[in-house]
Formats: structure tokens, sequence, C-alpha cells
């Protein structure tokens, strides 16, 4: 594991740390609201069947069954407040509050009384203003078989201070969700940019998708919808939604991401991930089997399917790594050990929760530190993290590959006396021509008689003063190149029909120019043009021998 490998546990540790003093109490206010929590003091029944006094929060219901009725009573002792309101939690249950013997409050009848999914839903229950006391009962009728296992605490205060201080608990929550969405946001744009315009990188607009649906998942379960919306049975049904469909999101952004790898397990589980949600939410749909049953199955498919996937993955980057390192283009990068680890922390969060459900359903209870914590979203906010990473560093080792294969081509195909491109690439250059182009053939004079007469070394010399000048004669040209010892060839595409003529007339002048200086060679060259549209159906060949033999005519009178 390189350096930088080292660093993103280091990084990953000090984020933890962070959301952790965040989502603390250290942060809350000290309490200066008006509310009080209303854990104990209740008397608790079981349809007639008193249970043992205690904590709500404690209360183990172990297996209830539909149409089981949890009866509430306490009396409430308070000092007069303004919008006195109670708030509690409630989930797959019909709920019955009553004041003095009044019925002051009811939700839930219309979904159990149709055999329908109950939602979950915290609520506001207003009460008189101006009373010292109110003795309290609330009705919890039990809507699915084995859903509820323990009763939520209650609180009791102002109505805005209630809101306040159940903004402050979720607030890990509201950044994780928010910091999710903000990031899908800009995953989106820059994917869609990049596929607007360059026509790749769909995957990333993909990985927007993820990031959102984790946002999305974040927000539901932590009921912050509830705050800006009625539509309690959209937002409970779609919590699960999302939650059956992350197995789909990683699944197809790791097919998207790294699609030579790990092929045929890939397929496999994609397929069984996109089929499986939509059976569930048929289910549901058709009121079958509800949809929040499901929940321990998906997660352990989740799990089991992480572990596949990660494992093949692992092999196969690990492969494709050492492959890269053999490679003349390796710059050092490793962008795949990103992504690996992102799996890899997905994997391990996700079985905490499958951790946290096993407990909380064995033990009942349903507040607490524990329960506050959902670790999918905090894997998904460091999978999201490595995942930019991921995107980061492929980019740069993208570029730093294109950049060591651009160098080691311009070695491949460069004269390395003149700069030009060598006889190699004029080749593969000359293949590719099409439509108009004109070529002009050049042979630079008398470069035998200054080898033989005044060495090699001057000869090269010449040879480079030459190519300096037809760089600057033809700057208008679309190749320059070289192909032998005295040999050049100039290729112009879609030329106008006096560009050969200026340009050999410039390298005349400049020629003239040169040789004016004191210097023991002269420069001297012959050539010949010819256009394309001079033959009809005439292949580059052709076109070139029509202008070679014009420079062999020139050279023959160089030479009288």
């Amino acid at each position: 594991m390189n350096n930088k490998m080292v660093m993103l546990p280091v990084m990953m540790a000090l984020l933890s740390l962070v959301l952790i003093v965040f989502g603390s109490s250290i942060l809350i206010t000290p309490k200066r609201f008006q509310f009080e929590k209303l854990d104990s003091g209740w008397t608790v029944s079981r349809d007639g069947v008193l249970l043992p006094s205690g904590r709500l929060s404690d209360i183990n219901l172990g297996y209830t069954r539909r149409g089981e009725t949890i009866s509430l009573s306490t009396t409430i002792h308070c000092a007069k407040i303004v919008a006195p309101t109670l708030m509690f939690k409630t989930g797959y249950a019909v709920a019955d509050v009553y004041c003095d013997g009044v019925n002051i409050y009811s939700y839930g009848h219309e979904y159990y009384d149709k055999g329908k999914y109950v939602p979950k839903r915290y609520h506001l229950v207003a009460l008189e203003e101006g009373r010292d006391s109110y003795d309290i009962v609330i009705d919890l009728k039990m809507a699915e078989d084995g859903a509820v296992k323990g009763i939520y605490a209650g609180y009791f205060g102002s109505r805005n201070d209630l809101i306040k201080n159940f903004i402050q608990h979720k607030r890990l929550a509201i950044f994780i969700g928010g910091f999710l969405g903000m990031y899908a946001c800009l995953l989106f744009s820059l994917g869609a940019y990049l596929f607007l315009y360059h026509g790749k990188r769909f995957s990333i607009i993909y990985s927007a998708a993820t990031a959102f649906l984790f946002g999305f998942y974040t927000y539901a379960y932590n009921d912050i919808f509830w705050l800006i919306s009625d539509h309690d049975y959209f937002f409970s049904v779609a919590e699960y939604v999302a939650l059956y469909f992350v197995p789909v999101s990683i699944s197809l952004l790791f097919y998207l991401t790294i699609p030579d790898i790990a092929v045929y397990w890939q397929r496999i589980i994609l397929a069984i991930n996109i089929i499986m949600p939509f059976v569930l939410i048929s289910l549901h749909v058709l009121n079958i089997a509800h949809i929040q049953k499901y929940v321990l199955v998906v997660q352990t498919i989740e799990v089991v399917e992480i572990v596949v996937l990660f494992l093949s993955t692992f092999r196969g980057v690990i492969k494709r790594q050492k492959n890269k390192r053999e490679s003349p283009t390796y710059t050092g990068i490793n962008s795949d050990d990103y992504l690996l680890f992102g799996g890899f922390l997905i994997l391990i969060f996700a079985l905490l929760e499958i951790f946290k459900f096993y407990y909380l359903q064995g033990t009942g209870k349903v507040q607490g530190f524990l329960k506050d914590i959902n670790f999918l979203s905090l894997g998904a906010l460091y999978f999201t993290f490595c995942l930019f990473m991921y995107y980061f560093f492929h980019g740069i080792e993208n570029s730093n590959a294109e950049y060591v294969k651009e160098q080691l081509e311009g070695l491949a195909y460069t004269d390395s006396l003149t700069g030009l491109v060598n006889r190699a690439k004029c080749m593969q250059y000359t293949s590719t021509v099409k439509d108009d182009y004109a070529i002009v053939s050049i042979d630079l004079d008398r470069l035998k008689y200054v080898n033989d007469n005044y060495g090699h070394t001057t000869g090269d010399e010449m040879i480079k003063s030459f190519a300096d000048i037809l760089k600057k004669a033809f700057v208008k040209a679309d190749m320059i190149g070289r192909t032998g010892g005295d040999e050049f060839i100039v290729v112009f595409q879609s030329p106008d029909k006096d560009s050969c003529d200026k340009a050999v007339n410039e390298l005349e002048k400049m020629m003239k120019e040169f040789n004016e200086g004191e210097r023991m060679y002269k420069l001297s060259a012959s050539y010949g043009y010819a256009y394309s549209g001079e033959a009809d159906n005439a292949s580059f060949d052709d076109i070139f021998y029509i202008a070679d033999s014009r420079m062999y005519e020139m050279k023959e009178t160089h030479h009288a």
C-alpha cells in the first residue's frame, strides 16, 4: 500500500472523530427550552394486562400480533406554557390519544381498516393551554405481526421547542443527507458536462444518482421529511424502497466504473439486485406482504453480494495493477485502491447495520445512541468520499498516462536531429489523408558533398539548418517530415490553389538569406509538388509520384 492509501484511513479516522463530536451531546444547547422527556411514570398494559412499570424505552414487547393494543397512561404536571404539545413516535401502529377521557387525536385508522401498511410518524398533539396537569392515555393498536418490539418515549412542552430539540438531535443526519445531496448535484453537473461535450463518463452521472439515493435514505430513515411534509405514507414506504435499491446502486456503480473486472459476478449480482426490489415493491402494492418485512433479508443478501463482489473485484484489480506497473505508461497512481477501500467500508458498515438490527430486535429498544446511528448512512458518506478520491486520482492517472504515452510516441515518431516527424510517422499519417491535399517532395542538394569534404557533423548541421527553414517556410502545412537522409515531404490538407507556390517561394527566399552568411556550406533544395485534383481517382502514392518526379526534374537541372 502506497503512502497515499495510508493517508486515506487516517483521513477517515479524523472525519469519524469530527462526526462523533458533531453528533454528540457536546454541541447540544443547554436545556433552556420548555419541554421534558416522558420516558418514566407511565402505566402500560397489553390487551388489558398490566406490564411491569419502568421506563418506556426499556420495555421489550417481544412478538406482537396485528390487532393487539398497547395502552399507555400518565398524568403530566406542568407549569403553564405556550402551545403545550405532546410529541411521540409510532411505527406500524394505529394511535389514539385521550386527554381527560376525551379522544383528541387519532392516526392510522384509514390504513388499518383497509389492511394497508400503517406508516411511521412523529405525532404533535396540541393540548389545551392554561392547564396545570393533563391525564393522558395513548392507545396503540398493532398493524403488523412482529413489527413492533418496543415503545418510543414521548415528549411534552412548547411546540416550537420540541421541534428545535428534534432538529438538534438530528443534526448529524441532516448534515450527512444534505452533504450527499449537494455532492450528487455537483457530480451530476460534472457528469452531464463530460457526457455531452466529451461523450464519456456516464458513470459519474450514475454516481450522482447513487449519492442522491443515499442522501434520500438518510433523511427518510431519520424522519427529516416529517418536518417538511405530511405525506407520511409516501416517505415511509420510500425509505424502504431506497434501502432496497442500495444493492442495485452499488453493484451497477461497480459495473459502470470497472466493467472489465469480475464481469461474470457483476452481471449475476446486478441481475439479482434489479429484480429483487421490483418484486418486493409489487408484493407491497398488491397488499400481499408489506415492504418493511424484508429488511433483514435484503441486508443479508446485500452483505453476501458485497463480499463476493469485493473479493472477485479485489483479485481483478490486483491483476490489473500488476499489468499497469509493467506498462511503460505507469505513473505510480492506483486509483482503483480508493474504490476498493470504499467498497470495504460499505461492507463493514452494512455488517454493523445488520448487527444493530439484530440487537434492537432482540432487546426491543427503539431509542438510544445505537438506534440513532444509521451505519448505512455513515458507510454511504465514507463510500462517496472514497468515490470522489477515486475519480480525482483516476483523472490524474489518465492524464499522466496520456502525457507519458504522448512523450513515448513523440520519441518513436520524431526525427531526433531535426525535430520533424520521421519516416514511420509520415507513412502512418499519409495512410489517413483523404479529400483534397497537396504534396511537396523536397531533396536537400549537395549533402553528400558536405559529408565527404567537411564531415558528418557539418552535414548534420546542414540538415538541421534546412529543417529549421522548412518549418518557417511551410508554417501552414499540416505535416512536415524527414523520410531519409536528405529527403523531406510536406503535406497540405484542403490547400488553396497557390499554397505550394507561396511556400516554396518563401523557402527560396529564406535559403537565399541564409546563404548570405559566412558558412562552409550553402543551402539549396530541389522540390516538386502536386495536388490531389490533378488525377482522377488517384491514390496518395500516385500523387506523391507526380510530385517526386517533378522534384527529380529540378534536381537534374541543379546538377547539370
